[in-house]
This record gives structure tokens, sequence and C-alpha cells, in this order.
């Protein structure tokens, strides 16, 4: 979806058609078995979101770094897509 609006500038950018804001403190949260931050390398177990909830909530280290590394896969496959547009465009 992000080559999509790479190759398009007219295309308007809405943030939720490639990525997904979680309030991971959110009550909602507390019994999500599903894992978070599925297919990233840098976590190498499969936390559920529950488990993350319940780490950030009562404020444990783990639940902070298992945030940013989310946060920073993230960014890291941005930038990757960005490089490869940018490479095909470019040539």
């Amino acid at each position: 979806v992000l080559r999509e609006y790479l190759l398009d500038p007219e295309r308007p950018v809405v943030a939720s058609d490639f990525y997904e804001t979680l309030d991971i403190k959110k009550t909602e949260n507390a019994r999500d078995w599903s894992v978070f931050s599925p297919g990233n390398p840098a976590i190498d177990k499969p936390y559920t979101v529950g488990y993350v909830h319940h780490l950030m909530r009562t404020e444990m280290p783990n639940g902070f770094r298992l945030a940013v590394l989310n946060n920073m896969w993230f960014y890291v496959e941005l930038l990757r897509g960005l490089r490869e547009v940018i490479e095909e465009e470019g040539s």
C-alpha cells in the first residue's frame, strides 16, 4: 500500500491504510490474545497483546522494550519501502 502512495502524488495519504495505532494501555487490550507485532524479527517470542498491556500498565522495562522494538521495526520497513521505490523510479 505504501508503494501506491509514493507512486501517485495526487493520492491523499490516509495513515490507517498502511498502519494501525494501538493504545496498548487501554483496558480492552487486557484480554487480547493475539500476537503483538507478528513477523517482527527483533521480537523472538510471540508475546500477546494482553501480556504487553500488562507489562506497560505495571511499567515493567520489558513492556517499553517491546514497544520500542515494534516501533523501530515499523520505521525500518517504511524506509525500506521508500528506498525500493526511489531505486525503481530513479533508474
